[in-house]
């Protein structure tokens, strides 16, 4: 594994208004590859534990309440972690009227 310096992303916010939660958690998760990539990390488990680090202790809490299934044979632990925290923050998306 490579050693990565860590810093750079600012931790997700997952409180507040809880109609906009879902699509922040978007915004950030699409922040978090864009840095990934740009600091070079592509192991699947470094980019989880770096995820979990960068999102903070309140997204920790949450990640390790949830049931995190197995991966598949085409998924990563890495996909499947943003997956569940995916789908455990955009059911509290507004409903576009």
């Amino acid at each position: 594994m490579k050693a990565v310096e860590i810093g750079g992303m600012q931790k997700f916010d997952p409180s507040g208004d809880v109609g906009s939660v879902g699509i922040r958690w978007e915004k950030w998760l699409r922040g978090f590859r864009l840095y990934s990539q740009g600091k070079g990390v592509n192991d699947p488990g470094q980019m989880k534990s770096l995820l979990l680090h960068s999102a903070g202790n309140e997204v920790q809490d949450i990640y390790y309440t949830l049931q995190e299934p197995d991966p598949g044979d085409n998924e990563t632990v890495f996909n499947v972690t943003c997956t569940l925290l995916t789908n455990h923050f955009s059911p509290l998306k507004k409903c576009a009227l």
